[in-house]
């Protein structure tokens, strides 16, 4: 296996030579290079999935950088063997889409694409194509004799994302490049739920928007539909255009009594937003960070995310000149607990904390009845860790150590983004909230530390929102 794996090696430096690594599909005949071996074992290496993975692990370690987003995947068809330089980029929208179904708009199209692929690797029919695809994308389909998957029937118009990756990369083409000849992505049902006419954008400026709008009114289900709340119009108005970026998609929105108006964003939405680092279910207990492409971007994207932030989940407060926005962690789930498989940060002796020295009131969720919700403002349980009676004293100290211990990691990124940028932002707990159902939050708040950092916020990142933009154009005429 070792010196198959050499020759193998050997074989494609030579082929590629000194060539930058880049999205590229190549080969070479099998009998010429690994003569010496015997035919039966190289099928088997190269066609068995677990040596197959082995043998693009070992070849991508010895022949890609571990610094670029590429990996090395092999296939062996009519004593052909057959590389592909496929990016893993996270900014490439042909892995986004990879899991997605494209349909184009005529069969000519779909069957020039076959034909013009089959001529670059110089394969004769349909059905060697097909074996060449389902091995080196790893889907392993079957299907009809006709051809070895489905991707490939000329009959039909659709096409899995990771083939068409495949297809486009053998033939030195990108997305924009056929862009006009794909009808929608997204099997959809009635036909609602898919992106029409889709486009490609550049791909890091709409994804930090559109993450920024949803980790904040957005919610995304088991099912991946996504639902975001808004009741700014103008708010839902730039949203939209956000979403309209990645073409024609298919939603519906119902405007509630509240006068929020809600947004139902079909599944191929929710599952490019997942991709991008959405959690699946409730935020505020998963308690996720900021996607590495967000956190560690360059300056221009960091700056995109706060324009969205304060518009989403913050506001520019006038009187004090700065910005302020605020995040939720949770310390008892309660009900939530198993579901998320969520073990509780206090006991009921904080609990009993919260409801003796807490101050009750009443909040309502639309349509749904108020509910009682209790508050300890932060201020004080700072008082009772000051108590007399020496239990209550521990008992409030304990609790301040927990909510210290367990900030929102979604607000922690949030800060050090803007440290990143100079910008100086403390972040605290303010109030604990303890709901009827027994579920225990604490709110926190971020706010520039200085006038000074306000100004750096307002003169890098004005809020994308025209409310808000104004009232930070006019603190900076002031200046």
């Amino acid at each position: 296996m070792h010196q198959l794996i050499r020759k193998i090696t050997s074989s494609i430096k030579s082929l590629f030579g000194k060539r930058q690594v880049s999205p590229f599909v190549g080969f070479f005949e099998l009998g010429q290079d690994l003569h010496s071996f015997n035919q039966s074992a190289v099928n088997t290496a190269i066609i068995e999935r677990k040596s197959k993975t082995t043998i693009e692990r070992i070849l991508s370690e010895q022949l890609i950088s571990s610094k670029i987003q590429f990996t090395l995947q092999i296939g062996l068809v009519n004593e052909n063997f057959y590389f592909w330089y496929r990016s893993t980029s996270a900014d490439n929208w042909l892995n986004i889409y990879a899991g997605e179904t494209f349909y184009f708009r005529t069969l000519a199209f779909k069957k020039q694409l076959i034909d013009y692929t089959r001529q670059h690797l110089q394969l004769k029919s349909d059905r060697s194509l097909g074996r060449l695809v389902s091995q080196i994308t790893n889907f392993f389909y079957k299907v009809p004799e006709v051809v070895a998957i489905s991707d490939l029937l000329r009959n039909h118009p659709r096409m899995q994302g990771e083939t068409l990756h495949f297809l486009l990369n053998a033939t030195n083409q990108d997305l924009n490049n056929i862009r006009r000849q794909i009808s929608h992505i997204g099997k959809g049902h009635l036909n609602r739920g898919r992106i029409l006419n889709p486009r490609f954008p550049k791909l890091e400026p709409l994804r930090t928007q559109l993450f920024a709008a949803m980790i904040c009114d957005g919610h995304l289900n088991k099912r991946r539909c996504l639902h975001y709340t808004e009741k700014d119009s103008d708010r839902l108005q730039i949203v939209k255009h956000l979403i309209s970026k990645l073409g024609d998609v298919e939603f519906s929105e119902r405007k509630h009594s509240n006068g929020c108006t809600r947004l139902n964003l079909p599944a191929i939405i929710g599952r490019l937003l997942e991709c991008w680092g959405m959690p699946v279910g409730d935020r505020a207990i998963l308690n996720i960070g900021l996607p590495h492409t967000i956190l560690k971007a360059n300056r221009e994207i960091k700056r995109k995310y706060l324009q969205e932030l304060i518009p989403e989940e913050g506001s520019f407060i006038s009187r004090d000149n700065c910005f302020r926005w605020s995040r939720t962690a949770v310390l008892d789930a309660r009900i939530k607990s198993e579901e998320y498989s969520f073990t509780p940060r206090i006991s009921h002796k904080h609990i009993r904390i919260i409801s003796e020295f807490g101050n009750q009131t009443q909040r309502s969720y639309g349509k749904i009845k108020s509910k009682k919700l209790i508050r300890l403002i932060w201020g004080r349980l700072k008082n009772l860790k000051d108590s007399e009676k020496a239990d209550l004293a521990n008992d409030a100290k304990v609790l301040w150590k927990i909510v210290l211990a367990n900030p929102p990691k979604l607000m922690k990124d949030e800060v050090a983004l803007c440290n990143s940028l100079g910008i100086g932002i403390p972040y605290n707990p303010v109030v604990i909230n303890l709901f009827d159902a027994g579920r225990v939050s604490v709110t926190w708040h971020a706010t520039t530390a200085s006038t000074t950092d306000g100004i750096k916020w307002a003169l890098q990142a004005l809020p994308h929102d025209k409310r808000k933009r104004i009232e930070v154009e006019n603190f900076l005429a002031t200046i």
